[in-house]
């Protein structure tokens, strides 16, 4: 039943809006649960509409109104379902948004106007043009006839609606038809405005008011332009506007840039006049890249510009001016550089156009923009900017020393850590010199060598971390530039990087932080006999009393070892180094405050040691002795727990066999950390990789070890890759107890596993089937006892599969759990038919007893519905999987029942493939490896060496199949009778498959 508008419903409403802002919890509940049933029904809309403009209401309920209309309109202007917003509201908000009562109104605060605004704008997204073709003229004529509040309001409201329309992927030629008749009236009202706004500057403080709101008009208008510009054109050339308007724009930019520098920070009129010039640039880097090939006579008066903007960026004590127009600066030439149709991916001796510029354009004009990127990039101007960006752009700032000095580890957080995501200019400038080299590393090369070159004329330490730093950046792209000028990197390393993370006096440490930061990034040049000096001077640095300099020797230590050519001196370096780095990292890990530097200690510690292998063993009792003292360190974060852990699991498969001497200190632990009441969830999640890795390199199981297994609780397997840790853990128990662990632990293996399997979706049953072919493998006997259920399900879901797949075959109807069956994928199937594989081959009698019992007495029907899945599965499994099939089969043929003889001549056709494929002889040629397990001690193996042992063992792995089957139908010929037997197989078996078998 629709709402109508009067006094009672508008009542009701604003009880319901007084609800929803109420401070009592289950009173705001209730409203905003009622508030959204409002939102559903007819009229609705226009009630609210009617309180967003009452002058007599409260602002705050109004306001209310007005976000309530808004999400109705973006829920319900489109039908959905059975509610829409009706034609007549439609109309009637469409006409009072243009309404002077709406746009000149003084009694409609702003706050409620903005989102009416945003509610409009949604509108605008969903009926413009097609159906509101009015919106434009109709909001510009009110614009072009309203009085001041008018023309600010509905400056506002064209903006949003052009922000939302342009985000949309809507029909650019559409907006572009529209946006000449927007451009006519904006373009020229920008320009008259912003004329009276530099004579207001120019006429100084008595005219500071009309400036200022001249200043705030000029915006308007100029947010307008900039989404106008860059999407609202449809051809820079040919447009009548483009031309003067970024004349226009160059023109006001030149003039604003000085106050906007000079000005100070009280000064009524700098906020915006910053905002207008980055308005402005931001408007260029977005024509930019929409017009790559029109943009050709605007760029380069608008690259001098923003070049020449960038030598006056410093304040005479070095601190940025106007910080944020720097990085628009610094972006617009990087935007020209990045540029896909301006430059080549790899270009390295210039611009030269990509082949997607020559694409989007004729090649007139893709060689006119070739020559004129030609004339603005000429080798002197590459040369001033690299030297500027150098010299003055990359260098280190008063902030940053004073960020240094103060919060040595919030500068490491804002200049070294990969995740930088803050703008900055110094950012900005990395970004622009990293484009240069790649773009023009031919001429940049020969500049940064004649820098090294004047390297010791240079006694300013933050010119040096300013070269370094600019070497860092480009040495992807200057190294092969380096060789070819044959500018040897041993040499500047050994007698400059070198020396210069050593250096001493004053403001040194900012020369030693950036040379062994460089160290890093030149690491792919490092050769094994210029490794060690490297080694030496990280060294030092994590040793250093500067930290920025020992987290920045951290960070470089790990790029060296993640090098490739590391594994060649990891020998040497496990000798010489190891020992004093893990000492001074554990040392740095202690010192840090700041959570993510005390995980990237931690994650270095444990890249090094896993790098290194059994060759760190001399570096275990020095960390396992510091852990503890790291552990409780922890107390105030548990999230830097899971990476201590880490580098024990690291360790403990390091040590191998020998990792039982960690027992007494690991165990204890591991109890602390699974129980459940500790409720660390990241700890008890890595803690579970810990217990898997500890569990696969011990030799023997020990009373304690069993009593972990109390912690092994199927509800910590939510997700699949916690199942994948959890179930190793259960296997690893079964492999190495073996049936005294399953017989002290048969309740809580059975209703553990069983409780998992029962609550997965088929993807996660195959998860635990593939590692519990490992149990029917070892303990098949104890497996069909403790596992039945699991053995019921998988009958259950083959059975319903095949009932699946014959009424789809015989096209007929499917019920709703039939359908699931046949979404199962195969090689689920697979996992379940090789688990009862083994066991119909392992322990036949016990599998067909249960079948009895599980079925009232009908096993053959479940044997043959196993045989007939066998038998699909011929081609898509692996050789050692048919030959277990195999054997299954013929024991199940082998009983001679009525259901399953006529299945001889397939069985038989598929045990004839795996003879002629089977060319494998005995356990050696199987697993080359298993005679090497065998001659390891028993207190020294780990489970690698028990598996291979294992499957070595197995029956499956040395019969003869050839063989078996021979002896499975002699067994069959004595069931069912010699004569019987001869005549079924003469009849019904191809004779090519008899003689496989003779």
């Amino acid at each position: 039943m629709a709402l109508e508008s009067n006094p009672g419903t508008i009542k009701r409403i604003l009880e319901l809006l007084e609800g929803c802002l109420s401070p009592d919890a289950s009173i705001r509940n209730s409203a905003e649960e009622k508030a959204l049933e409002l939102g559903r029904t007819h009229g609705s809309s226009m009630c609210l509409w009617q309180i967003a403009l009452g002058t007599d209401i409260k602002t705050q309920l109004r306001l209310g109104a007005a976000i309530m209309l808004k999400n109705n309109v973006k829920r319900f202007w489109q039908p959905r379902g059975k509610f829409y917003i009706s034609k007549e509201e439609k109309s009637h908000f469409k006409g009072v948004l243009m309404s002077p009562h709406c746009l000149g109104s003084k009694n409609l605060p702003m706050t409620v106007f903005r989102q009416l605004s945003v509610a409009a704008a949604k509108i605008a997204r969903f009926d413009w043009p097609n159906r509101w073709e009015e919106l434009f003229p109709t909001l510009l004529q009110a614009i072009s006839d309203g009085n001041d509040t008018q023309i600010t309001r509905g400056m506002y409201l064209l903006v949003e609606i052009l922000h939302e329309l342009v985000s949309r992927r809507l029909s650019l030629k559409a907006f572009q038809k529209s946006s000449s008749l927007i451009l006519d009236f904006v373009q020229p009202a920008w320009m008259k405005t912003t004329q009276a706004l530099l004579s207001a500057v120019k006429a100084g403080k008595g005219a500071e008011p009309e400036a200022s709101k001249l200043a705030e008009r000029s915006l308007q208008f100029l947010r307008c332009l900039h989404e106008l510009a860059a999407h609202g054109i449809a051809n820079l050339e040919q447009s009548k506007h483009a031309a003067p308007l970024f004349q226009a724009f160059l023109q006001i930019s030149k003039l604003l840039l000085t106050p906007a520098r000079t000005l100070p920070a009280s000064h009524p009129l700098r906020k915006n006049i910053r905002s207008m010039l980055k308005i402005i640039a931001s408007t260029m880097i977005s024509t930019l890249k929409s017009h790559p090939l029109e943009f050709g006579e605007f760029l380069s008066p608008f690259t001098k510009f923003f070049a020449h903007s960038l030598t006056d960026a410093h304040a005479n004590n070095g601190t940025w001016i106007f910080e944020d127009y720097t990085v628009q600066a610094l972006s617009f030439l990087s935007a020209i550089l990045t540029c896909p149709e301006y430059v080549k991916k790899f270009a390295g001796s210039g611009i030269s156009m990509s082949r997607a510029g020559v694409i989007r354009a004729d090649p007139k004009a893709a060689a006119k923009m070739q020559v004129i990127l030609s004339q603005i990039f000429t080798p002197d101007f590459v040369t001033s900017l690299t030297k500027l960006l150098v010299e003055n752009l990359l260098k280190l700032t008063p902030e940053y020393i004073q960020v240094w000095q103060s919060d040595p580890e919030e500068f490491c957080a804002i200049h070294h850590s990969e995740m930088r995501m803050d703008e900055n200019a110094r950012l900005a400038a990395e970004h622009l010199f990293l484009q240069v080299c790649r773009v023009f590393k031919n001429q940049v090369a020969p500049l940064m060598a004649s820098y090294l070159n004047r390297m010791g004329q240079i006694s300013d330490p933050l010119s040096i971390n300013s070269i370094y730093f600019a070497l860092g950046i480009g040495s992807f792209e200057l190294a092969n530039e380096f060789k070819e000028a044959h500018i040897p990197f041993e040499e500047w390393f050994s007698k400059g990087l070198i020396p210069h993370s050593g250096a001493k006096g004053n403001g040194s440490q900012v020369v030693r932080a950036r040379a062994l930061w460089c160290i890093g990034q030149w690491v792919e040049q490092l050769k094994p006999a210029t490794r060690s000096l490297a080694y030496a001077a990280v060294t030092r640095g994590l040793k250093d009393s500067d930290l920025v300099v020992r987290i920045v020797s951290s960070h470089t230590l790990l790029r060296l070892v993640q090098d490739f050519d590391f594994m060649d001196t990891s020998q040497s370096y496990a000798n010489e180094f190891l020992g004093a780095h893990t000492e001074s990292l554990l040392i740095l890990l202690k010192k840090c405050e700041m959570l993510s530097h005390r995980q990237k200690t931690a994650m270095i510690i444990r890249t090094i040691l896993e790098l290194l292998g059994d060759k760190m063993k001399g570096v275990i009792e020095p960390i396992v002795t510091k852990f503890p003292e790291m552990w409780d360190s922890c107390k105030s974060t548990s999230l830097l727990r899971p990476r201590l852990v880490e580098i024990l699991i690291t360790i403990v498969h390091a040590s191998g066999c020998l990792s039982v001497e960690l027992h007494k200190f690991v165990l204890p632990l591991l109890e602390y950390c699974l129980d459940p009441r500790q409720q660390f969830g990241d700890v008890q999640e890595i803690a579970l990789d810990l217990w898997k890795e500890v569990l696969q390199n011990t030799p023997v199981l020990t009373d304690r070890m069993v009593r972990l297994f109390r912690f092994w609780n199927p509800n910590l397997s939510t997700t699949f890759q916690i199942m994948n840790v959890c179930l190793p853990v259960v296997e690893s128990y079964i492999i190495l107890g073996k049936v005294p662990f399953l017989k002290a632990e048969s309740k809580n293996v059975q209703s553990g596993l069983c409780t998992l399997f029962r609550s997965v979706k088929p993807e996660g049953q195959k998860i635990i089937a593939s590692h519990l072919d490992t149990f029917a493998t070892a303990h098949p006997d104890e497996f069909i006892q403790l596992l039945h259920p699991i053995i019921g399900e998988i009958i259950k879901t083959l059975h319903l599969c095949a009932e699946a797949r014959e009424a789809r075959k015989l096209k007929r109807s499917l019920t709703p759990s039939m359908r699931s069956a046949l979404s199962i994928p195969e090689k689920v199937l697979k996992e379940f038919l090789r688990i009862l594989s083994h066991l119909l081959y392992r322990s036949f009698n016990a599998v067909v007893s249960f079948f009895q019992k599980f079925s009232e007495g009908k096993a053959a029907i479940i044997l043959r519905l196993i045989i007939n899945f066998l038998l699909s599965t011929g081609d898509g499994w692996e050789l050692f999987n048919r030959r277990l099939a195999t054997f299954a089969m013929c024991n199940c043929i082998a009983t001679g029942q009525k259901e399953l003889i006529n299945q001889i001549p397939d069985v038989l056709g598929y045990a004839s493939s795996v003879v002629i494929e089977d060319r494998r002889g005995d356990t050696g040629n199987y697993i080359p490896a298993a005679s090497e397990a065998k001659q390891v001690p028993e207190l020294k193996r780990t489970e690698m060496h028990r598996r291979l042992i294992l499957i070595s063992e197995d029956p499956a792995t040395r019969e003869d199949v050839r063989r078996y089957v021979v002896q499975a139908m002699t067994k069959l010929s004595n069931t069912i009778g010699g004569d019987a037997f001869n005549k079924f197989i003469v009849a019904n078996v191809d004779s090519f498959i008899l003689q496989t078998f003779k």
